[in-house]
């Protein structure tokens, strides 16, 4: 009603204004509490440069979403991405953007791939520090966010990267599928200096990346003193693999999509891992790192790359470890996966004489212990035995540290220590089914990273964030002397 009484009354024009602009706020404020999904969302009112309503956006885990619509209607160049989702903006000038040397790897314009986040039946872009590819600036002033289009794209600025701590490092991987967790809000671990998000991956044969990451999530990691080193993978897709490989432009222009989300996200390193591809590819594969290693020495970011353990096998065969190892920083030796999730016989996913047979043979094949780093499970897999027709059936499933102590508490069991493999055993019945594990927890991750010293090793590197328990921290960082 106050809305429609100023629209009568010619003589306070400039509270009517005021009013129209206040309405228009609160129904957007209002549109953008509706849109949030999720607890810990921010509602936010958005306008332009001059104050006119753009619609409503929201803050998660530090990172503006604004609507696709919004963007467009202030003159945002951006695309929809492959299949529909996502969005593609356009690099007109890499050499402005990102570089001469990133110029010289595309070999001229290129595209960069963004996520998309739906929220009732909405399609938002995360635009926090990513102004010098949309071009679009936000000026957050309490009451709403105003956003600006940039004639010049600024160079891309982000937090400074803090430096190791010296000694042996700590990495977790942190398993990005779409959200990315609110690390602000998260404690500073002891013990860990490396975050090693799984943010990039080959989409294609043509040096396609898909990429989930977040400028704020970095900014974050660097205030709590972490560095990040993002990973990149091949997606597991030997197809694409293996086209990539043959295809000279499309290596560059996915080398060159790799240093340009580095300066746009701020990185401190890249973490490859290929998997999954075919050992025929391995020389080929060898030399796609030798290519990059170069340029990740000129951008000063570190380099590693994710290991399988010495075996007779074509996962195994697939990387050439001693070679591997002269082209980076760290190598990262996947410890893990003894008994396969498809393994018909149960077992540990990493006992411990298994775990130093495969350090001592990686050291044996090349790789300097001073670039080596242990990968160690936080994870286990709780094995179903079942019997029908005669056949005994196996399947498994994944259990964290605290859901395996969950099982062992609720049943009242008394898990056996057995010290030749350095794990707790437990089992038990149900249902006709027996369950099997053989668990990790801090005293078995103990027994593993005492390896390091004994063989001089850079570090440990686990997998994953989140299927840990506190207690593992402590034990890192008591066998790591931080």
């Amino acid at each position: 009603m106050l809305c429609c009484f100023l629209c009568l009354t010619k003589g306070v024009l400039r509270l009517k204004r005021f009013a129209e602009f206040f309405c228009a706020a609160l129904l957007t404020a209002l549109l953008a509490s509706a849109a949030c999904a999720a607890a810990g969302d921010v509602p936010v009112a958005l306008t332009d440069e001059g104050g006119r309503p753009l619609g409503s956006g929201f803050y998660r885990a530090g990172a503006l979403w604004v609507p696709y619509d919004s963007l467009k209607a202030i003159g945002m160049q951006v695309s929809d991405g492959p299949g529909g989702k996502g969005y593609v903006i356009n690099v007109p000038d890499p050499a402005l953007t990102f570089g001469e040397d990133v110029a010289m790897l595309a070999g001229g314009p290129f595209t960069l791939y963004f996520p998309e986040l739906i929220v009732d039946k909405v399609s938002y872009f995360n635009i926090t520090g990513l102004d010098s590819v949309t071009r679009i600036r936000a000026v957050d002033n309490g009451a709403s966010v105003a956003l600006y289009r940039a004639v010049d794209p600024p160079q891309p600025a982000h937090t400074a990267r803090p430096a190791l701590s010296g000694g042996k490092i700590s990495l977790t991987w942190v398993n990005v599928t779409h959200d990315n967790p609110n690390i602000g809000a998260e404690q500073k671990i002891r013990g860990l200096d490396v975050l090693s998000p799984t943010w990039f991956n080959l989409m294609d044969g043509m040096g396609g990346m898909g990429n989930r990451a977040s400028v704020a999530y970095v900014d974050e990691a660097h205030k709590k003193g972490y560095q990040v080193w993002a990973l990149v993978s091949n997606g597991f897709s030997n197809a694409n693999t293996t086209a990539l490989f043959r295809n000279r432009s499309a290596m560059r222009i996915f080398m060159a999509r790799i240093v340009a989300y580095s300066m746009l996200y701020g990185l401190d390193g890249i973490n490859i891992d290929f998997e999954g591809f075919s050992s025929s590819d391995r020389d080929s594969f060898t030399n796609f790192m030798a290519a990059l290693s170069p340029v990740m020495k000129a951008h000063k970011l570190v380099f590693s790359f994710d290991a399988h353990i010495p075996a007779n096998t074509n996962t195994s065969r697939m990387h050439d470890r001693g070679n591997l190892a002269k082209y980076v920083d760290y190598v990262m030796l996947m410890a893990y996966d003894e008994h396969w999730r498809t393994c018909k016989i149960p077992g540990s996913v990493a006992s411990l004489p298994w775990v130093e047979r495969a350090v001592a043979k990686t050291i044996e094949e090349g790789v300097p212990p001073e670039k080596l780093m242990l990968g160690v499970p936080f994870y286990m897999r709780r094995w179903e035995e079942t019997t029908e027709g005669g056949k005994q059936l196996v399947k498994s499933m994944t259990l964290s540290m605290a859901s395996s102590d969950a099982i062992i508490q609720s049943r009242g069991l008394s898990p056996a220590w057995l010290a030749d493999i350095g794990q707790y055993y437990y089992t038990y019945a149900d249902n006709g089914k027996t369950y099997k594990v053989w668990a990790e927890d801090g005293q078995s991750l103990a027994k593993k990273l005492a390896l390091i010293d004994k063989y001089k090793l850079a570090g440990v590197a686990g997998w994953r964030r989140g299927q840990e328990k506190p207690e593992a921290w402590s034990v890192i960082a008591s066998a790591l002397g931080k």
